[in-house]
């Protein structure tokens, strides 16, 4: 460097600092380069506008400014005295239109991929190409250490100034100039203490920014090619005119609602109630002699952090949002670097992954010259991103929304679906900002109807008004000699099974059991355990399965909180059990039951009557007991025999306990259609070996597997052609895929106690992806809602809690 050529050297600014800082390595010189192009038709005086861009770096010492930071403490710019800016020309007007915009689109991106080494000035380059007699391309590729959208449209003006003074032989008159020091001397009267206090307050527990939450299981994916892409809406006129409005009502900004619409968005797709982001900020200071014509870069990036109180109104919450920034407008100035060095952060840290930028479009990039003899068109500007995606309200005729975003992070789909959620919220705050926060929609009207209508159109075929035992009384009577159940070597026919349910139903009756008397059953997995399962039904009751592993604790809760005056089980059991008041029954051993008569009795039980009561898994606290009516279960027997095409041929099987509520839908589909069900022991329960072969050799169809086991199961290998044509799984999150080419369908189902058994069901493809299985859809009469914390319909695919109803649905706890 020829030390006599420079006319001063002092500190970079903050905002220089963030920018060098984030890209000193030579690999990463092209993410700061900024450009702009545009198309000038006419008769150009091409000398006048090289010696007027000469005029604009020879006048600005921000455009003959380079940059040190190896070896020293902070990064300083130098500004040299003399400089000449590269003018290049080129002459295409020999090539096809179609040829000349190749050719264009491969330079520009050449120019931008080259960047600048920041210690080598200028840092700005110019070239002009020619593309007709009267039509030229200029071409401005510059460091935007140098300028920002604001001084580049300053420089434009000053260039077009001295152009027209040029191209007249005139000489121009552009009044004083402002070095960028004199800004630097302002920052450098700062009390940075204020600031710190400001800053560390800001940003205590500050731990990681917000993220969005991509739906994985939206079409699409990502995208593979260009690092950013752009996505853009129109806002429509009535979203416009309510902003205004509500500016002027209110007494708002448009950059307070915009922010409150992308902090509210962020807190619905991240599920959290306090979000941070960045926003842009103009920091060039009005008090500051001469600002309004210095040239230099004058918009920051700072965090943000907004609480979303649910409860608050979008009016109180506006104005918290605009005392919020009037606090920031004060800080503006600080580069991140500092920021993070007084919070105590890491510098590796993030503060935000999404950026607010409300300065986008300020600023008219044109060219106006010679007196209007040149047509500027194709005013195209490109400033590469650093942060995965920008949010910007576009100013123009009419307002828009731009999202650029980088493809490996997002892909389309989703990036047009959160312009869609921010543009319905910015409607939405303008229009109705007394309303909660939480209330406001986010979504469009259109999927709104499809999340809420399209896809819980599950009606289904009427439901008999009959209960579960009528039909199978009425089964067993069309199919007396059809096998039923089997269990070791143990066989029962369908006029078998009612024939005994039916003398321990009379037992039962004698013993004072009804309508809506709950009646225990503690058995391990037997014969005996259906039997009793079915006569309590066709005593009119209602069971209570428990599982004879529970702790005795839990045992004596379960019976003493569900009043059950009778308790069935089986000698083998007895040792196991609380000492009761309740009545106990031992099937196997109580020789009053055979002494009772077989044929069916009768009761006043009704589809709205309890057919079992069930208790929760108590993982939240106290065991609940949950009442399941006969119609609620004969809806979930209805789907299934539909869905699966239940047939008197298939053979189901009965694995889990009594007390988990799959067990109620392994035996009623079934024994409602005249199939057959064969009851596992432990032992072949145990070994997913053994199960494989136990399965194959009882030429079972359909069964049911827990999600763990399920999951070795569908991993191993299968006869090509078995029996088995339908796995089902649930209880757990599946993780895992079947292989492709199965010979069965895997189904995995989603259910609550406090619905009978299935709720969602889906079948899951074979072959393999990064996410886990999905739940499926709401089986017949059955509609599920994902809502967030403010009971709105959650976008799809985004996280919150699930809500269910329709005729599954339980009859409420105990």
């Amino acid at each position: 460097m020829d030390v006599r050529n420079v006319e001063a050297l002092y500190p970079a600014s903050p905002v220089q600092e963030d920018l060098l800082l984030d890209g000193p390595d030579p690999s990463r010189w092209h993410v700061r380069c900024g450009q702009l192009s545009y198309l000038l038709r006419g008769e150009l005086d091409i000398s006048a506008l090289e010696r007027a861009w000469q005029e604009a770096v020879d006048r600005h010492t921000i455009l003959r400014t380079s940059f040190i930071w190896e070896r020293i403490e902070r990064p300083h710019q130098i500004v040299h005295r003399r400089l000449k800016v590269p003018f290049e020309r080129h002459d295409w007007s020999g090539l096809s239109p179609s040829e000349q915009e190749e050719a264009l689109k491969q330079y520009s991106a050449t120019e931008r991929s080259r960047g600048f080494d920041p210690s080598q000035a200028p840092l700005i380059r110019l070239a002009l190409v020619r593309a007709a007699e009267y039509a030229f391309h200029l071409i401005c590729s510059y460091d935007r250490l140098l300028l920002d959208a604001g001084s580049l449209a300053l420089l434009l003006r000053e260039v077009s100034t001295f152009y027209e003074a040029f191209s007249r032989s005139e000489a121009p008159s552009p009044g004083q100039s402002h070095p960028y020091r004199e800004y630097m001397a302002w920052l450098k009267q700062q009390d940075p203490s204020e600031a710190r206090a400001y800053w560390q307050g800001a940003l205590d527990g500050f731990t990681a920014p917000t993220l969005l939450e991509v739906p994985q299981s939206l079409p699409g994916g990502p995208e593979q090619g260009e690092e950013f892409r752009d996505e853009r809406i129109g806002l429509p006129a009535q979203t416009v005119s309510a902003m205004r409005s509500a500016v002027r009502v209110y007494q708002l900004s448009a950059d307070a609602i915009a922010q409150a619409a992308w902090a509210l968005l962020l807190s619905h797709h991240s599920g959290k109630e306090e979000v941070s982001f960045g926003v842009t900020v103009p920091v060039r200071s009005m008090a500051l002699k001469g600002a309004d014509s210095m040239l230099g870069p004058f918009v920051n990036t700072l965090p943000v952090r907004v609480p979303v109180p649910a409860e608050a109104t979008a009016l109180s919450w506006l104005r918290e949002i605009e005392g919020q920034r009037a606090h920031l407008d004060q800080y503006q100035h600080n580069s991140l670097s500092q920021i993070r060095g007084w919070c105590g952060l890491s510098p590796n840290l993030a503060l935000f992954e999404s950026v607010l930028d409300l300065h986008a479009g300020d600023h008219d990039l044109g060219f106006a010259a010679a007196g209007g003899r040149l047509e500027v068109s194709r005013v195209q500007v490109f400033g590469r991103q650093t942060h995965p995606l920008t949010v910007r309200l576009v100013p123009g005729a009419d307002l828009a929304l731009e999202i650029t975003y980088a493809t490996p992070r997002f892909d389309s789909t989703y990036i047009k679906r959160v312009l869609s959620h921010l543009q319905t919220l910015l409607k939405e705050i303008a229009v109705e900002p007394e309303r909660c926060i939480m209330a406001l929609p986010l979504l469009s009207e259109d999927e709104r109807h499809r999340l809420l209508i399209e896809l819980n159109d599950t009606e289904g075929i009427p439901l008999p008004d009959r209960c579960v035992h009528e039909l199978f009384e009425t089964q067993a009577e069309q199919t007396p000699d059809a096998l039923a159940l089997s269990y070791a070597g143990q066989h029962l026919s369908y006029g078998q099974l009612s024939k005994r349910a039916n003398q321990l139903a009379n037992y039962l009756q004698l013993l004072g059991v009804g309508p809506e008397t709950q009646v225990a059953v503690c058995m391990e997995r037997s014969l005996e355990m259906c039997v009793g399962l079915l006569a309590i039904l066709k005593s009119g009751g209602a069971y209570v399965p428990l599982d004879p592993s529970y702790p005795l604790d839990r045992l004596a809760f379960m019976l003493e909180d569900s009043r059950s005056p009778l308790l069935l089980t089986e000698e083998r059991v007895l040792d196991e059990l609380p000492s009761l008041w309740t009545r106990v029954i031992c099937l196997d051993s109580d020789r009053q039951i055979e002494k009772q008569p077989d044929h069916c009795p009768t009761s006043d039980c009704t589809p709205q009557n309890s057919a079992y009561l069930i208790y929760t898994s108590g993982s939240t606290g106290r065991p609940k007991g949950v009442e399941v009516s006969h119609s609620a279960l004969l809806n979930l027997v209805g789907w299934h025999r539909r869905r699966f095409q239940v047939a008197p041929q298939d053979r189901a099987t009965q694995l889990a306990a009594v007390a988990f509520d799959a067990s109620v839908w392994e035996l009623w589909p079934y024994l409602l259609s005249g199939s057959s069900v064969t009851i596992l022991d432990e032992d072949t329960r145990m070994s997913s070996e053994a199960l494989r072969e136990w399965l194959t050799e009882e030429q079972v169809t359909m069964s049911f597997l827990p999600t763990p086991l399920a999951e070795v199961v569908i991993g191993m290998e299968w006869e090509a052609r078995g029996p088995l044509r339908v796995m089902l799984t649930g209880g757990d999150k599946l993780n895992k895929y079947p292989k492709i080419g199965a010979s069965y369908e895997v189904i995995n189902n989603y259910g609550p106690t406090e619905n009978a058994v299935v709720a969602t069901s889906g079948e899951v493809s074979g072959g393999h992806s990064e996410t886990a299985p999905s739940i499926g859809r709401p089986i017949d009469n059955v509609k599920v809602y994902v809502l967030d914390r403010g009971l709105q319909p959650a976008p799809m695919g985004l996280a919150g809690e699930l809500h269910i109803g329709g005729r599954s649905l339980a009859r409420g706890y105990l």
